[in-house]
């Protein structure tokens, strides 16, 4: 008799959708990396412009370099909510992994008991069937004894 595990397909689906959790939260992680690098240049372009004002206050250049500094502060910014959307909806796609992990591992403890429960009931199968010849030997056994006698 050969295990077969009927919830077999919604086990192979847990993984699966464990899969593509996981690979949402990868994408997640990386767009978040080029958010920070981004981040990180609008910073550094800010802190260069400054450094140029504060070396040559009268500079011609003066308003290009404020609204450079303007247009970077303001590009921060909305990296910044950006950077924080991202974060939060990684956060949200780490509980749902939590909760499919959670499933997907109830699934196969349902099956590892199910499966100690099948071979179970075929050790006792067998059993049953070992009993059984072993007493028909008996039987035999006796009823040629009682013809010698």
């Amino acid at each position: 008799m050969r295990f077969r595990f009927r919830l077999q397909k919604a086990l192979d689906f847990a993984h699966m959708r464990e899969r593509r959790k996981q690979n949402q939260i990868n994408s997640s992680q990386q767009r978040e990396k080029i958010l920070i690098h981004y981040l990180e240049q609008s910073r550094s372009q800010v802190r260069n412009s400054l450094k140029r004002l504060s070396a040559d206050p009268v500079s011609p250049i003066v308003t290009i370099l404020y609204q450079a500094i303007e247009v970077a502060n303001e590009d921060g910014k909305r990296l910044e909510g950006t950077l924080a959307e991202e974060r939060a909806a990684q956060v949200k796609l780490k509980g749902e992994l939590i909760r499919l992990v959670m499933r997907r591992k109830a699934l196969e403890a349902l099956k590892e008991k199910r499966y100690a429960d099948h071979r179970l009931a075929e050790r006792r199968h067998e059993q049953k069937i070992l009993d059984e010849v072993s007493n028909v030997g008996w039987q035999r056994a006796q009823e040629e004894s009682e013809q010698d006698e």
